[in-house]
């Protein structure tokens, strides 16, 4: 909800882990604070976000 708030706040597209994803996001937060950086949280959270716009314009079209 913090992130969902944060997009807002700053004017983008929001991003909502689907399920699916879970995963991909915890082991993407652990690759991070074991301080692999930060490419696999920022491909998936852009992914996620590009899935939720195409969700919303489906319903805004």
């Amino acid at each position: 909800m913090i992130l969902f708030r944060e997009c807002l706040t700053q004017g983008i597209v929001p991003v909502i882990i689907e399920d699916l994803n879970r995963n991909r996001y915890l082991e993407g937060l652990s690759a991070y604070q074991e301080g692999e950086g930060t490419d696999r949280l920022v491909e998936l959270l852009e992914e996620e976000q590009k899935f939720y716009r195409e969700k919303c314009m489906y319903f805004m079209e």
